[in-house]
């Protein structure tokens, strides 16, 4: 019985082999078909420029700001004995600003720059030849809403932080090169700008009730540490005067990349190849299983020609 069935299984795999053989021009013309198709789709991608910044948080090792929280936690609880509020532990500003950067408040400033919006928005093609980038004729981008151009802008911008090295990686992602570099450029600037026009608001406000508490303090241990306070804010307002890059430390800048970053035209090619191929083996495979095998009988004439002529 063993035998018999063992038989039966070969005479099943000859047949399969014989089904796949007698099919081969079919599977031939539609997996040529595929590949074609695979050709024209990836020649039809448009080429994709990545534009890369890294940064560093400037207050991520400072040992001040350490230290003062230190101090701060020590007379936490005295300070609120006497109606002082000395803060407590915070978010790093760094996370704060990268999320802003992905929050729908930070792009509503794009949303309303129709120079920006028209980038995202009503981009066409950038011409390789001349250089030149090129937009549809109608500004589609007053049609956008909000929620449809902030899906859009989070397409074309991403970023990353190293938690080990504390680097910051900022990306933005378009058709035109220049294009990449400049959104990377004005989103950096505008973190910064956000960024340091907040601190400077809390530090003066901070600073100027601080400098109206130190009078009526009596308690020379709080005095120090509310000095130590006004000192810190007084440090956030200096600093904001002289330095542009408040949130991060630009390690290095936005740059025109000069090669595509994507598409893979290559692979894609290949994969949808490889999925008609797939695909016709396993028609040739049901039809077998089915009882009716396709044959050259079910072929265009001339794969007849080219099997007869063999």
């Amino acid at each position: 019985m063993e035998n018999k069935n063992t038989n039966l299984d070969e005479i099943n795999l000859q047949n399969l082999a014989r089904s796949f053989w007698k099919s081969r021009f079919f599977i031939l013309f539609f997996t040529t078909i595929f590949a074609i198709s695979a050709v024209y789709y990836a020649i039809s991608l448009p080429n994709i420029y990545k534009s890369e910044a890294t940064l560093i948080d400037p207050n991520e090792n400072s040992s001040g700001s350490s230290n003062l929280a230190s101090i701060a936690d020590r007379y936490s609880g005295l300070a609120s004995m006497a109606g002082i509020s000395l803060g407590g532990g915070s978010s790093s500003q760094s996370d704060v600003a990268l999320a802003m950067l992905n929050s729908r408040d930070f792009f509503s400033r794009y949303y309303n720059d129709k120079d920006m919006l028209r980038d995202l928005i009503s981009y066409k093609q950038y011409d390789e030849l001349i250089k030149k980038d090129i937009y549809f004729s109608k500004n589609t981008s007053n049609n956008k809403n909000f929620d449809s151009s902030f899906k859009i802008f989070r397409e074309h911008f991403s970023f990353s932080k190293d938690i080990k090295s504390n680097l910051i990686t900022l990306s933005f992602e378009h058709q035109s090169p220049a294009i990449a570099k400049k959104w990377l450029q004005k989103i950096i600037f505008d973190i910064n700008k956000y960024v340091k026009d907040k601190e400077l608001r809390k530090a003066t406000a901070t600073y100027d009730i601080l400098t109206n508490e130190i009078a009526s303090i009596n308690n020379p241990d709080l005095n120090f540490m509310v000095s130590k306070l006004a000192e810190k804010q007084i440090q956030t307002i200096t600093l904001s005067k002289v330095t542009d890059e408040f949130a991060f430390t630009v390690i290095d800048s936005p740059f025109k990349p000069e090669n595509k970053f994507k598409p893979y035209r290559s692979w894609v090619v290949i994969l949808i190849t490889f999925i008609g191929f797939l695909i016709s083996s396993f028609v040739v495979l049901l039809s077998y299983y089915l009882g009716f095998f396709i044959s050259l009988k079910a072929a265009p004439p001339f794969i007849k020609f080219i099997d007869d002529k063999s």
